[in-house]
């Protein structure tokens, strides 16, 4: 393969950056060279505003909003919705009724079998897991733990 006869055999092709680019990467660098100073605290003084703003800005968009919702508001659908919830309360509430009356048979059938059925020896009362005055703070392991002074020993 021979190079183009236009073109030297030795020289080396180089990319030339388009003219609008540099131009207006030479603009930009000379914009901000000269008014840098003057973004920078535009920018911070933008910050500091639009935190002033904000709140107004957001109650006028809540404001909005439910005026918004004020407007699309329908009484029959409203209405309706709330029924539904009504009547699905009740049902639920109805099925609890029915679980606690069943619950409540069942416990005085088995109280009535037991005092028909005497002979059968009660199971003893089991003693409580702690004492009414454990506390874990005291102790009651090895190595070094608070002990709480004894009661009604004056110093």
């Amino acid at each position: 393969m021979e190079p183009p006869e236009d073109t030297p055999a030795n020289s080396i092709p180089q990319n030339k950056a388009p003219n609008f680019v540099v131009d207006a990467l030479t603009t930009g660098l000379g914009f901000f060279e000269e008014y840098g100073w003057f973004v920078v605290f535009g920018a911070i003084l933008l910050v500091i505003l639009w935190n002033k703003v904000k709140p107004y800005w957001k109650e006028l968009l809540n404001k909005w909003e439910r005026q918004r919702e004020i407007d699309n508001f329908d009484p029959i659908k409203a209405a309706s919705q709330q029924e539904s919830l009504e009547n699905a309360r009740r049902r639920l509430q109805e099925q609890h009724n029915a679980k606690a009356a069943k619950f409540m048979e069942d416990r005085m059938q088995d109280d009535s079998s037991e005092a028909g059925n005497s002979t059968m020896p009660k199971k003893p009362k089991k003693k409580p897991l702690r004492r009414s005055d454990y506390s874990p703070l005291s102790g009651g392991g090895s190595g070094f733990s608070y002990r709480p002074p004894r009661r009604g020993i004056l110093y």
